[in-house]
């Protein structure tokens, strides 16, 4: 993300993300919308005011949104997972634990069903930090545990 340039990177992503539609390639524009989207999350971070970083975040989750609808109406799963997965944490940052949840969920499922070991254990430690957050800590553990057997695998 042109080391930590992330205005430039974000118009140059947009710009791929305009080349790719009038390509019609639908795959490249999902990309180009989830890297928007994790940008768009970077900016939020390093926001200076509430307002700013808000903003942000809305935009970051509708580009992951858009990337979600674009790489499902594709067919493309294991890209649908890993947007469902960077969303859910986006949520998660932002305390909306239940819509976090909800979404890391589905992304786990999807990469349990594809049978993509690494990634279900990243879903899982995304969702042992959202229980360690609201204070679950039996819940988190057991998490945690699931995501590093998968790990040692």
């Amino acid at each position: 993300m042109l080391q930590g340039d992330y205005p430039t990177a974000l118009t140059r992503s947009q710009e791929a993300a305009e080349i790719d539609r009038k390509r019609g390639d639908q795959g490249g524009l999902a990309a180009d919308l989830h890297q928007q989207g994790l940008i768009l999350n970077r900016l939020a971070r390093a926001a200076q005011t509430d307002e700013e970083r808000t903003a942000h975040r809305r935009a970051a989750i509708e580009r992951f949104q858009q990337s979600l609808a674009t790489k499902r109406r594709i067919g493309d799963e294991a890209g649908a997972a890993d947007t469902l997965t960077e969303l859910g944490g986006l949520l998660m940052g932002a305390s909306q634990y239940r819509e976090a949840i909800a979404a890391i969920t589905e992304g786990l499922q999807i990469r349990q069903r594809l049978g993509l070991a690494a990634r279900v254990g990243i879903s899982l430690e995304y969702l042992g930090h959202i229980h360690e957050l609201q204070g679950q800590y039996a819940a988190a553990l057991e998490k945690y545990q699931q995501a590093l057997e998968l790990f040692k695998q």
